[in-house]
């Protein structure tokens, strides 16, 4: 719905590789945090995912990852005190 005033939106996103021994891994995501306005809430949705490069292991790298991601909404969609958190299993095919 249409809500009077202004506010902020402040969204990073990330992508950072490393490796543990001879697994290379990414640690990606990204984090929406808007400002509260008119009857909306203040909010954070972050989806932040820690992934598996399986490519790697057979001369295909970066094509499949296998890891995990989590879901957290702070006051989804504005609604004060209506929060969401869902932890997942991931399977990130890249073409």
């Amino acid at each position: 719905p249409k809500q009077s005033g202004s506010t902020y939106q402040v969204t990073p996103c990330w992508q950072l590789p490393f490796t543990v021994g001879k697994a290379n891994m990414i640690f990606e995501g990204f984090t929406d945090i808007a400002g509260s306005e008119g009857s909306l809430a203040f909010n954070i949705d972050a989806q932040p995912r820690l992934l598996l490069d399986l490519g790697s292991f057979w001369d295909a790298p970066g094509s499949v990852f296998v890891g995990t991601e989590v879901i957290y909404w702070h006051n989804k969609f504005g609604v004060k005190g209506v929060n969401e958190f869902a932890p997942q299993a991931m399977l990130k095919f890249v073409m």
